[in-house]
């Protein structure tokens, strides 16, 4: 099957109408009825025609793209058709027509945000799908579907779509090339439908009864390779696809050549009537006089016969022609594009040299003039000048130089600092010595210390954390302790999301499975034989909650991702016992997400699976009711048969996710890895922060005069002051992240050491060797390893438990707690929504919203009772110190002992906990600690002129709060949140200080009792 051309009719996938109850009309009646409602309710004449399909459900067909887009809302449906109730479900993929490719789409930009911006301009976009190549890594372009034809024509027409504020080209989406293939006998140079032949088995492509399965090895029909027919692998089928590419690029060249002869078609001779045929082209200039003077003697036979023998050479000239033509108007673009580009750089050398002779300019008639008043006022007499004027008008010219050049770099003040900065380092790694001379020198750059913090904080902040694509690993284990090792390997080497284990073999304490997957949330339901049980274990960074059910050998829980709740299940049927159908119908109707992996021992076709059992066909009729997949259909995933009985079903199309077996051996069964590719959860690799404390106290200690020349430039008021300290605060936070350097590390897993490691691959290939040649000597030697593995394991752990021992009898108290502790403590179990009144928030704006709601309420202001004597007085004291002038406040505060020196600022910074977490300001304990001793006289200065005006600004009352959850239930009530608040570093340094003084008063005036 090739590409579609534009041309060909648009075939219209069906519109499914299921009947609730029993329908006993016919087609024609149920039809007219659709059509008669439909042009009552809508006004809209359609053109379909139906059938009946699977379950007695109504396929409609629509004849033209108007009717199939006005039939594609369910909800302009009618809700009952000849009085039965119906149910439309619309098709999930469009027409390729409703398509086209955004090219230049970048890869790390997200579809859904774009989306939802895109459907404002374009109504009848509705989907952008991310176009993958074969090995799952995105391309810069995406498929863009619409529910409307002519929109997509009108791109397409205009070759490009507004993106935000961007435009992209865009070119039409076709099917990719597929190889045409009969289901009935298997080959491929005829469709089924024109097939008169008998239908050949799948597998062995022989013909007998598929009921009880095939025996027969593989066979492809058209190769006779070991293989079933149709394989990708098949040399037949290859050859076909490079057939059909070669096709289609064919076409594509003779679709050129004909849009060229289109142009010459008419051509002829002012001396020559036009030829009878249209497809016969002027010939060249050196044959006119020639055929000119025979064309008249020629008969019309020997005419024509004469133009189809220089046809084909005249096809090769024009489509030369034609290459020639394309060739030369490249060129023609190339020359004007390389023309504008200097003319650019022409223009750019020009703003160059025209600033150059500003400066040059400047340095003569400014700084050269301001020198000579300089010395002109230092020579003058003090009785002979006036000071005031002549420095004004040197401070206006300095300004203006200052003004007009900012982002200068000044090359003295470089040289200035790093003299004093390389002393302050000379105990620091090359490295660091580096990083301390870059931060120094954008330092020196003109600019004010507001834009220095601000071009730090975009430049040098925390690197976005990575994504990949969400992964599961299904694993028939047979036997737990025998096959850990496997395990282990499989987790450290793909580090899969969701982990599913069946059949574990005896009964294994769910501790032991926790210790071996640490990493991972564990969840474990027992089976109903000896051999059966069944664990769920999901990362710890995906936020999970277990599903409560009452079926043995199935475990669920409610994960999210991508803000989207799925519901994963892990399940083992065993061959005597029945499909938990009922149960997974209730799993499926808990969310519309559902992922399911066990092995169910179900065999069917559909998923590759020669043979049919009863299991096979339950499961194949429930898939086709709740429109689920099975993803790794055709994939081998036992050792003992050539079936497919472990299976990873999903609502998620099997072209969105890729499916394989593992090379693991040591079960019956292979591993199997599914990978979801539109879904996307972090990566194993975290960020970790690594700052130079050293590099950020030297650099404050270089630039403390910088910062007295601004606190001296600002007035003594408080709101002066008070925005010093926000600069301060912004500065300190944007120095952090300028010396602070990020690594990524990758999250490791050890549950036991590599050595033992080493010990268990070696039993298992020992135990293997024995399991294929059941000899003596073989039992003998696994026997004597896997006494060895036991004596090694034991070691292990008596050396825990001496280590245990030792620190809890050790005299250090702290190594005492540090050790019971990890007996004791209860982890915080984390909170993905929040219960308020029997409401239960899950959504993160809502839940924002119902805990601002409720500490709001918590905290607001008691009423006052006017009737009380003492609530009346405080009411009219605090209206009278409200309505107070800021010049009366000062007044009295002058007066009063709110005044600190700087011992007491070290004495309050020295008070705090030296602690990392920090609030809005970005400031922490240990930032603020860090500062040089010279800034504390800078913060004496700045905290008596808040006090003196009795000034708190309004970002020094904003907290961030952080809400531990006190239960084990995942979405609290927020009474059972602990909510812990952090203010800005500085306002609790004034708040600190404001209490020694109220404590001191307190104390004096006896209002505090002695306890």
């Amino acid at each position: 099957m090739t590409h579609p051309t534009t041309t060909s009719k648009i075939s219209f996938p069906p519109i499914v109408v299921k009947f609730i109850g029993e329908q006993q009309t016919s087609i024609k009646e149920i039809t007219d009825d659709l059509i008669s409602k439909w042009k009552n309710q809508h006004g809209i004449d359609l053109t379909i025609t139906a059938r009946f399909g699977y379950l007695h459900s109504l396929l409609i067909f629509s004849d033209d793209s108007s009717t199939f887009e006005s039939l594609l809302d369910p909800n302009r449906w009618p809700k009952a058709l000849k009085e039965v109730d119906i149910e439309v479900k619309v098709p999930r993929q469009l027409p390729p027509a409703y398509s086209l490719i955004i090219q230049q789409f970048h890869r790390n930009w997200n579809e859904d945000e774009w989306l939802i911006e895109l459907q404002q301009r374009y109504v009848s976009l509705y989907k952008i799908t991310r176009m993958r190549v074969k090995d799952g890594s995105p391309l810069n372009a995406v498929r863009a579907d619409f529910k409307s034809i002519e929109e997509v024509k009108t791109l397409i027409r205009s070759g490009k779509i507004n993106v935000g504020s961007m435009i992209h080209p865009v070119k039409p989406y076709h099917l990719p090339i597929r190889v045409n293939k009969c289901l009935k006998c298997l080959k491929h140079d005829h469709t089924t439908r024109s097939c008169t032949r008998r239908r050949l088995c799948p597998r062995c492509a022989e013909e007998h009864s598929l009921e009880h399965g095939c025996p027969n090895q593989e066979r492809c029909i058209n190769c006779g390779g070991d293989h079933i027919s149709g394989h990708s692998a098949c040399p037949i089928v290859q050859e076909k696809r490079r057939v059909l590419v070669e096709q289609s690029k064919r076409q594509r060249a003779e679709l050129l050549v004909l849009a060229e002869r289109q142009q010459h078609r008419y051509d002829c001779h002012e001396r020559e009537y036009p030829t009878l045929g249209n497809d016969n082209l002027q010939p060249p200039s050196s044959q006119m006089p020639h055929q000119t003077a025979e064309s008249s003697q020629k008969s019309y036979a020997e005419m024509a016969k004469q133009q189809r023998k220089q046809g084909p050479q005249q096809n090769i000239e024009y489509t030369l022609s034609s290459f020639l033509n394309k060739m030369e108007r490249r060129l023609d673009d190339f020359s004007f594009r390389l023309s504008s580009q200097l003319c650019e750089i022409e223009k750019k050398i020009n703003v160059y040299s025209d600033r150059q002779k500003e400066i040059e300019k400047t340095i003569n008639e400014i700084i050269l003039p301001s020198i000579q008043v300089l010395g002109r006022i230092s020579s003058q007499s003090p009785k002979k000048r006036n000071n005031q004027e002549e420095f004004k008008k040197l401070n206006n010219k300095m300004n203006d130089i200052l003004m007009n050049y900012k982002h200068q770099f000044n090359s003295y003040k470089y040289t200035e600092l790093t003299d004093k900065l390389l002393p302050l380092m000379h105990d620091l790694s090359d490295h660091q010595k580096q990083i301390g001379i870059e931060t120094l020198h954008d330092c020196c750059w003109t600019w004010s210390i507001q834009e220095l913090s601000s071009y730090w904080q975009q430049q040098y902040r925390q690197p976005e954390i990575s994504f990949k694509c969400m992964s599961l690993l299904h694993y028939n284990i047979r036997h737990f302790y025998s096959n850990q090792a496997e395990l282990i390997d499989m987790v450290n080497v793909f580090s899969p999301n969701i982990i599913s284990l069946n059949e574990l073999g005896t009964t294994i304490p769910k501790k032991i499975i926790n210790q071996l997957l640490f990493s991972y949330n564990v969840f474990f339901k027992e089976g109903t034989n000896s051999h059966g049980g069944v664990v769920l274990a999901i990362d710890k960074r995906l936020s999970c909650q277990q599903i409560e059910t009452n079926e043995p050998n199935l475990i669920a829980v409610r994960i999210r991702i991508d803000d989207q709740q799925f519901v994963v299940a892990s399940i083992y049927s065993p061959p005597t016992e029945q499909l938990p159908l009922t149960t997974m119908t209730k799993l499926v109707n808990e969310a519309k997400n559902v992922i399911i992996a066990g092995d169910l021992n179900a065999k069917h076709p559909d998923w590759g699976c020669p043979q049919v059992n009863t299991k096979g066909r339950e499961l194949a009729n429930w898939l086709i009711q709740h429109n689920l997949n099975v993803l790794n259909g055709g994939i081998k995933s036992s050792l003992r048969s050539n079936t497919t009985i472990d299976l990873v079903i999903s609502g998620e199309i099997p072209e969105a996710s890729e499916s394989k077996s593992l090379s693991y051996t040591g079960s019956d069964h292979l591993p199997i890895l599914t990978k979801f590719f539109r879904l996307n959860v972090l990566m194993d690799k975290h960020v970790v922060p690594r700052t130079y404390w050293k590099i950020y106290s030297s650099i404050l200690t270089v630039l403390i005069d910088q910062f007295k020349v601004e606190q001296e430039n600002s007035s003594n008021s408080a709101n002066n002051a008070h925005k010093w300290f926000l600069i301060l605060e912004q500065f300190l936070a944007a120095l952090k992240l300028r010396v602070t350097i990020w690594k990524e590390v990758k999250r490791k897993r050890p549950s036991i050491s590599p050595s033992l490691q080493v010990l268990l691959r070696h039993k298992h290939y020992l135990q293997n060797r024995y399991r294929h040649s059941r000899l003596e000597e073989d039992r003998l030697r696994l026997r004597s390893w896997n006494v060895i593995v036991k004596q090694e394991f034991q070691a292990l752990k008596q050396r825990s438990w001496e280590q245990f021992i030792s620190n809890v009898a050790s005299p250090n108290p702290s190594s005492f707690w540090r050790t019971v502790k990890k007996l004791n403590k209860k982890k915080s179990v984390d909170f993905s929504a929040v219960t308020e009144a029997n409401i239960t928030h899950k959504s993160p704006v809502d839940i924002v919203k119902c805990l601002s709601h409720h500490f709001t309420e918590r905290h607001s202001l008691s009423s006052l009772n006017m009737t009380n004597t003492l609530d009346k007085e405080a009411d009219e004291l605090w209206k009278l110190f409200s309505s107070a002038d800021t010049n009366d406040i000062e007044l009295v505060l002058t007066q009063s002992d709110l005044k600190f020196n700087e011992q007491d600022v070290k004495n309050t910074i020295r008070s705090l906990k030296n602690k990392s977490s920090s609030g809005f300001d970005q400031l922490s304990n240990k930032m603020i600690k860090l500062l040089p001793t010279h800034y504390h006289g800078m913060l004496t200065h700045a905290y008596n002129v808040l006090f003196r005006y009795a000034h708190w600004g309004k970002e020094w009352k904003m907290a961030r709060t952080i809400c531990l959850n006190k239960s084990d239930n995942p979405a609290p009530t927020t009474n059972q949140l602990r909510p812990i608040s952090m203010l800005p570093t500085f306002s609790k340094i004034y708040e600190r200080l404001f209490l020694i003084r109220f404590n001191s008063w307190s104390s004096k005036m006896n209002i505090l009792p002695l306890q």
